[in-house]
């Protein structure tokens, strides 16, 4: 028992470790699409000497590319959102693996609630994230004509996943349930 204890509490070190580096990459990533579009809007339009003919930024890319100025800036907008969705998730389950670790055991009534909000925040943040990014996209494409095509972004339900710490938090509830009883049991045989 103790060893298999053990080695579950391996595991929500290494996904503490896991959740903090997917956390810090997802907010570098939602700052580099912000500095992105800033630097883009700033920078852009700006000729280059060195290729001379009134040549930009812009010009290149979209000679090269086909996608529009706004199309660039309207794909920064749109990944900014998704990688929000992306943060929340990563922070929530940091605070799952944090409370698991000093609980001592995933076996709590408060862990096992904690891993169920986890498992259905998993499969429903992407979604929330996926539909604020589409709208996203069609205000800047469609109202402010920002350019950018279709939408084009997967939508990644981590279903698995969800369903995985959902049945996982059923387990430490029963865990829980009976390390309690036992303790009960233990008291009673004591008095």
């Amino acid at each position: 028992m103790e060893k298999t204890l053990h080695s579950i509490q391996k595991i929500a070190k290494w996904g503490k470790v896991l959740s903090t580096i997917v956390f810090v990459l997802c907010i570098v990533g939602a700052a580099l699409c912000i500095v992105g579009a800033v630097c883009w809007e700033l920078f852009g339009n700006f000729e280059l000497e060195l290729l001379g003919g009134g040549v930009t930024i812009h010009n290149i890319v979209e000679s090269e590319t086909g996608v529009s100025s706004g199309g660039v800036f309207t794909a920064c907008a749109v990944g900014f959102v998704l990688l929000l969705g992306e943060v929340v998730l990563a922070k929530m389950a940091q605070k799952y693996f944090k409370n698991e670790l000093q609980a001592g055991t995933p076996f709590t009534m408060e862990g096992a609630k904690e891993l169920k909000s986890l498992g259905i925040k998993t499969i429903v943040v992407p979604l929330i994230a996926y539909v604020a990014a589409a709208i996203v996209h069609v205000i800047m494409v469609r109202f402010l004509q920002m350019g950018g095509g279709e939408f084009q972004s997967e939508l990644t339900i981590n279903l698995g996943l969800g369903i995985m710490f959902i049945i996982g938090s059923l387990l430490c509830k029963l865990g829980a349930q009976q390390s309690g009883e036992k303790k009960l049991e233990e008291h009673h045989a004591e008095n």
